[in-house]
């Protein structure tokens, strides 16, 4: 009796494990199931996005080609500007110094009244 007893409980217990495995396998599928229907939600999200970015790159190519041409453009003018800078540089450095002698000259005059005339 005992026996018959530990058999229907062993049994038992193999029915409640195999019923546990069978959860446990459609719990996993149903995750399985609803991580798919998210991946989809995102992708279709995703798509109008990339068709977006799909029209935005042609629309650039022109000011690529734009940038391009200005980028080429500054740098064959470079020189020149160049050039401008070193001989800007001795008249500003001229011009600041007859400024000081300028300044020097008129606080002179002011402080001497008599020499002026």
């Amino acid at each position: 009796m005992q026996l018959e007893t530990n058999v229907i409980n062993l049994e038992n217990e193999q029915r409640q494990i195999e019923k546990d495995e069978q959860a446990f396998h459609k719990q996993r599928e149903d995750q399985q199931r609803e991580i798919r229907a998210q991946i989809r939600a995102l992708e279709d999200q995703m798509d109008p996005l990339e068709d977006r970015q799909r029209a935005i790159n042609p629309e650039q190519r022109p000011l690529r080609k734009q940038q391009m041409a200005l980028e080429k453009e500054r740098m064959m003018l470079q020189p020149q500007w160049d050039e401008i800078d070193e001989r800007r540089e001795p008249i500003n450095e001229a011009r600041e110094e007859w400024e000081k002698t300028a300044w020097k000259e008129f606080e002179d005059w002011q402080r001497n009244p008599m020499e002026r005339g």
